[in-house]
């Protein structure tokens, strides 16, 4: 892979693929050298026990090298989820990241999503707990960010939904033998009518995974509305999903904007200037 390095590989099988769905995922760890082979089960049935005997047979069978001799560090069986929370709090107790919302790793938002969590409701515990704010004020955490977590969660699982499409055009489901399969490459890169159409099926499925793989929008692009904001006005446009559009405004909900200053003679964001 270090002639052609990437941080996902995405394994196609066929349905000879013992209790799978004819596809898996190749991600790397550490280049070249440590890897994690993430095998899909078909929805509705129990994950079978996974033996290392029987982890290793499968990371073969994937990568089409019987011979190799991999180390298993270990074996996880794991389940997607589409969960989010419509209250973050109870009186005193306050919940943030995977306790109230929980989705698949499509966007890789869910770090991102807890740290968020956690900035917005540290400040606001502090100034309540030093008598800077009345303890309304931690009412506005669940007003202001279970939005987010709500709207994060329905587009991870909304790029999930993305895949049978890219999948139907490059033939997977109908391709139930290895020689189907390779008849389907076949087809794709033929010079012929038949070929045509098929990749243009596939960039056209390619294209619309943006929604998976460009997500810096839904990331950055927040206006809260809460008791703890004042405005006489809403934004124009709703936010965009993929693009980091800056708010150019200083209405109370907005994230302040970037940009580059002088101060004392050095560069300097604006955002280094507000503590």
């Amino acid at each position: 892979m270090a002639e052609r390095p990437g941080p996902l590989f995405y394994l196609v099988r066929t349905a000879e693929d013992d209790d799978g769905i004819g596809v898996g995922v190749l991600r790397c760890i550490k280049p070249w050298t440590r890897w994690l082979l993430i095998k899909g089960f078909a929805a509705g049935k129990e994950v079978p026990d996974l033996p290392i005997e029987r982890a290793i047979a499968t990371i073969r069978d994937y990568l089409g090298l019987p011979d190799l001799q991999p180390e298993v560090t270990g074996v996880d069986p794991w389940t997607m989820n589409s969960l989010y929370a419509t209250k973050y709090q109870n009186r005193r107790v306050f919940c943030i990241g995977d306790a109230v919302h929980r989705h698949v790793p499509l966007n890789g938002l869910g770090s991102n999503t807890a740290v968020q969590d956690a900035y917005n409701l540290s400040w606001k515990l502090a100034f309540v707990l030093k008598g800077l704010a009345e303890p309304h004020l931690l009412d506005t955490y669940t007003e202001e960010r279970m939005p987010v977590g709500k709207e994060v969660v329905e587009h991870a699982t909304g790029a999930l939904a993305l895949y049978p499409a890219l999948l139907e055009a490059i033939g997977i489901p109908a391709a139930s033998s290895s020689n189907e399969l390779a008849s389907m490459w076949a087809e794709i890169n033929a010079p012929s009518e038949a070929g045509k159409t098929r990749r243009a099926q596939i960039r056209s499925a390619v294209e619309n995974m943006v929604y998976e793989f460009q997500t810096r929008g839904l990331e950055l692009n927040q206006f809260y509305r809460s008791s703890a904001t004042i405005a006489d006005e809403e934004p124009k446009d709703k936010p965009s999903q993929l693009d980091l559009i800056p708010f150019v405004t200083t209405l109370p909900g907005a994230h302040l904007p970037h940009a580059w200053v002088q101060r004392n003679g050095v560069q300097v964001s604006t955002l280094d200037l507000v503590g």
